[in-house]
């Protein structure tokens, strides 16, 4: 499902040492519940929170039209990242689901609890069309009511999700939405409204208190985690996305880690750490406008777990930064090589084999413009990946001049001048041979994983986030002045 290119810790063999200590860690964590998403692929519970819920409103579903969902970091965006990696997948004969349509969406949510009750092989009957999704993520006085503009009670479920309810924009959001659309006021208005929140928080018992419906998840799991709990599944599991071949995906990958089969976790996340004054900028450079929302997830989950005082008192931490290829070729590239050695790159992408075929470039040549002919006849799939290569092995070839160099490979000792240091990029790559659940739960893992691996490395807590806790009190406090 995934396939992985490691050369710039390949030659780093202190990263090697580490991987045990790492590895132990790690396994520690997972052993003493630190952070309940590792338990999270091995647990049905989404899927039954699904099922539970579509077969208690099978009617209501019927007529939904558009799901709002109500929530900010990772209440969101892992539901974000995969619904806009997915939505354009190729039809998959493996996924039941799929078979309800002859398009590139996902089929309804009575479709997709009905497959995942049936079985594999046994084809989904439903022909209804899936709802379309809208985030209210924030207090946006202009998107707020641009997206409610269109919205109407009786086509529309709406979702709030937080892990405690007191979050000032997911509860200001809910309020408006409440007010606005009279959820309330009868018990119509409540069968539209579905509360995702931890187990005896605030949120849940306002559900309770009002009769509104609520799935709960294990308070061990931290928002940025989130996306394999219900928080994420459920919303798509809605939307048509067979869930199970999700946490099938990320299980598969999280058994392979724990058999000692994926150990370039473990070298990135010792090299990572190990060299994270050096190298202090982790960039994600991702090929395809599908991964934009996959790296805002990211950037949150990078950022939020690693940037942290560790337990000798000292700031350390690596800054996330997502691209998007080709664009930003033409703007974070320049920084790249010619600005500060200080970023690592990888590069994310689906293999052009795994995409619906592809339009191409017209056989067409422009007075003026025959420069680019050379890429007439060519996919856009093959042209996008070819500038994938060119810009990677642009990094590889690119050497900087007066920096020491934290790694030394044989090849690139053997091309040191005299008077000169030379130092290369730190480059890795992943690709996605199949755009499918299963291959993006897989995605999810390997993140969620690497970040856990280097937080040990780095000796912090990788779970809290008390940084953001400061500007919460401040503001409450301007309130009440």
């Amino acid at each position: 499902m995934l396939s992985f290119g490691y050369d710039f810790y390949d030659s780093c063999a202190s990263c090697y040492t580490c991987g045990d200590e790492i590895f132990d860690k790690v396994q520690r964590e997972r052993e003493k519940g630190v952070s309940g998403y590792y338990a999270l692929p091995f647990e049905n519970r989404a899927c039954e929170d699904l099922a539970g819920f579509v077969s208690k409103n099978e009617e209501l579903l019927t007529h939904i039209e558009n799901l709002v969902l109500i929530g900010v970091g990772g209440s969101s965006l892992g539901a974000k990242a995969i619904h806009h990696l997915l939505r354009y997948a190729p039809l998959s004969s493996q996924n039941p689901q799929t078979q309800a349509q002859s398009t590139n969406q996902p089929a309804s949510a009575k479709s997709q609890t009905k497959s995942t009750n049936q079985g594999k092989n046994e084809k989904a009957t439903s022909h209804k069309k899936a709802p379309k999704i809208h985030f209210l993520e924030h207090t946006d006085a202009l998107s707020i009511p641009h997206i409610l503009s269109k919205i109407t009670l009786d086509s529309t479920l709406f979702i709030a999700i937080s892990k405690s309810g007191g979050t000032i924009e997911t509860s200001s959001l809910l309020k408006y939405v409440i007010d606005r659309f009279c959820l309330l006021d009868s018990s119509e208005g409540k069968s539209h409204l579905l509360c995702i929140t931890d187990e005896g928080s605030a949120l849940q018992s306002f559900a309770k208190k009002e009769g509104v419906e609520c799935i709960s998840i294990a308070p061990s799991v931290g928002g940025r985690f989130s996306v394999l709990s219900a928080v994420g599944l459920v919303p798509l599991g809605l939307l048509g996305y067979d869930i199970a071949q999700i946490l099938r995906g990320a299980r598969e990958f999280m058994e392979r880690f724990f058999a000692r089969k994926e150990e370039h976790i473990l070298t990135k996340a010792s090299f990572l750490a190990k060299n994270y004054e050096c190298y202090p900028i982790t960039t994600l450079f991702s090929y395809s406008s599908i991964f934009r929302e996959f790296n805002a997830w990211f950037v949150q989950l990078w950022g939020e777990s690693l940037g942290k005082i560790d337990k000798e008192g000292k700031r350390v931490g690596l800054s996330p930064v997502g691209l998007i290829g080709s664009i930003d070729q033409h703007s974070f590239l320049q920084l790249i090589i010619e600005g500060r050695a200080d970023k690592t790159v990888t590069f994310l992408c689906v293999s052009p084999t795994a995409l619906p075929s592809s339009p191409k470039i017209p056989l067409l040549s422009l007075h003026s413009l025959e420069s680019s002919d050379f890429v007439n006849g060519v996919e856009f799939a093959e042209l996008l990946d070819r500038q994938r290569l060119a810009t990677f092995q642009s990094l590889e070839n690119l050497q900087y001049e007066g920096v020491e160099s934290n790694i030394k490979s044989s090849k690139e000792q053997a091309s040191v001048k005299s008077k000169e240091i030379l130092s290369k990029i730190p480059l890795d790559s992943i690709v996605l041979n199949e755009l499918s659940e299963r291959s993006v739960g897989a995605l999810i893992a390997y993140f969620e994983l690497l970040t856990s691996a280097v937080g040990c490395a780095l000796d912090i807590d990788t779970y809290n986030q008390p940084g953001v806790e400061l500007g919460k009190v401040l503001l409450k406090k301007g309130f009440s002045k």
